[in-house]
C-alpha cells in the first residue's frame, strides 16, 4: 500500500483561489465604470467561496493506493472510492485527476516532497492503469 499524506500534495484548486484573487485586485485597478466592476467583482467573489469550500471539503484527505491500483480517498472516518480520470507530468511534478462517485480531486504531487521511489512507485502503477485500458 503506497500512501500519500495531506501534507504531501497541492490541491490544484488552490491555484484556481490565487488566480480568483489576483482577478479580483486586476479588476479593480482596470478602469472600469463602477456597476460593472461591481458586478464583475461579484462573480468572482462567489466563484471564489465556491472553490474555497472545494478545497476545505477535500482538507485532510489521504490517498491509499495498492498494488491493484486500487485508490481511495479517506477523510477522518469518511472513505471514498476513487481511480484515476487523467494524469500528466511536467518537470518532476505530477499533476492527478482522482474521481469517484461522491469525491473528485485534482493534485499536485512533486519527487522532491515524496520522495523519488515512491514517485517512480506511483509512476509505474499510473501507467499500468492507462495500458490496460
Amino acid at each position: 500500500m503506497l500512501k500519500i499524506k495531506s501534507n504531501e500534495f497541492l490541491d490544484l484548486n488552490r491555484f484556481g483561489q490565487f488566480f480568483f484573487i489576483f482577478q479580483m485586485f486586476f479588476m479593480l485597478f482596470a478602469g472600469l465604470s463602477g456597476w460593472l466592476l461591481v458586478a464583475i467583482e461579484i462573480v468572482l467573489v462567489v466563484i471564489f467561496y465556491f472553490v474555497s469550500r472545494i478545497i476545505s471539503s477535500n482538507y485532510g484527505a489521504d490517498f491509499w493506493v495498492n498494488q491493484q491500483n486500487q485508490w481511495i480517498c479517506k477523510q477522518g472516518q469518511n472513505q471514498h472510492d476513487v481511480s484515476v480520470k487523467d494524469y500528466w507530468i511536467t518537470r518532476g511534478y505530477l499533476f492527478i485527476w482522482l474521481k469517484g462517485s461522491t469525491k473528485s480531486v485534482s493534485i499536485m504531487l512533486s519527487r522532491s516532497i515524496i520522495g523519488a521511489q515512491r514517485y517512480s512507485q506511483l509512476l509505474v502503477l499510473i501507467k499500468k492503469t492507462y495500458e490496460s485500458k
